[in-house]
């Protein structure tokens, strides 16, 4: 007798794919927008080529 759960080569369902898809998206999406929200907060710091490291020292 044929079990139909011995199949492990047996590829996943389609709605397993759609739910895999649509959470990528939403974290893709959500990543998107928080980066959007975040970046305008941080002009108050200076563009990488402004500011100094420990090896920027003046003689």
């Amino acid at each position: 007798m044929h079990d139909r759960y011995d199949d492990y080569g047996e590829e996943p369902s389609w709605p397993v794919a759609v739910v895999v898809g649509m959470l990528a998206f939403v974290v893709g999406f959500v990543a998107r927008v928080r980066d959007c929200l975040v970046r305008p907060f941080r002009r108050h710091e200076d563009p990488p080529e402004e500011r100094s490291g420990p090896g920027d020292r003046e003689a």
